[in-house]
This record gives structure tokens, sequence and C-alpha cells, in this order.
């Protein structure tokens, strides 16, 4: 996978670090860069 999945997390804010990588990735399969089903990074590599 070509696409940097990573980048999009702010620990700084009030919300869990799971759930901010979830909603990115929500994000990215609505706006069509994931195929859903896709394979992802490791945990690691998103967070």
């Amino acid at each position: 996978m070509g696409d940097d999945l990573g980048g999009r997390v702010d620990p700084s804010l009030p919300v869990y670090v799971y759930v901010q990588v979830a909603d990115d990735i929500a994000r990215r399969v609505d706006a069509g860069q994931l195929q859903p089903g896709a394979r992802l990074p490791a945990e690691r590599d998103l967070a």
C-alpha cells in the first residue's frame, strides 16, 4: 500500500488515539481513498 496513513493522530486532543485512527480510516473509505476490506498497515504505523 503506497498511501501514507500515518500522521493524523494528535495525542493532545481529548479523544482516544484509537478513535482518531478509526475516524480517519472511515473518512478515507468514504472519500474513496481506501476500499472497504483493504489491508491496513500495522497499528504502530497508523498511530
